[in-house]
């Protein structure tokens, strides 16, 4: 990964691969602020009077909160970002027991 334009690619090729519903679980949170990078990852929360306005679903904002939870842990080289990633499928496998074919 040489460059932060690169990450929404990755991020969107992930999201295809994992769903929205199991990053919002609390066993992926529990993992990642367990993980060796204690990463205190959480869904947005915005402002009451934000929120009356925000149309989205509870799914969108949370992808949305991933997506900009990821380039947050973007590291030269991507380093942080592609060890994450790797975390990401083995907690998705390890607790659903679903193979994923990475092309």
């Amino acid at each position: 990964m040489e460059n932060k334009s690169e990450i929404d690619n990755v991020v969107d090729e992930l999201l295809e691969l994992i769903p929205i519903l199991f990053i919002m679980s609390d066993k992926f949170v529990t993992a990642c602020i367990n993980s060796k990078y204690q990463l205190h990852w959480s869904l947005a929360h915005l402002t009451p009077a934000v929120q009356m306005f925000d149309l989205r679903t509870e799914e969108q904002k949370a992808e949305d909160s991933f997506r900009t939870f990821c380039k947050s842990i973007y590291s030269p080289r991507g380093t942080v970002l592609y060890e994450f990633i790797v975390s990401v499928i083995k907690l998705y496998y390890d607790n659903t027991h679903t193979k994923i074919h990475l092309e």
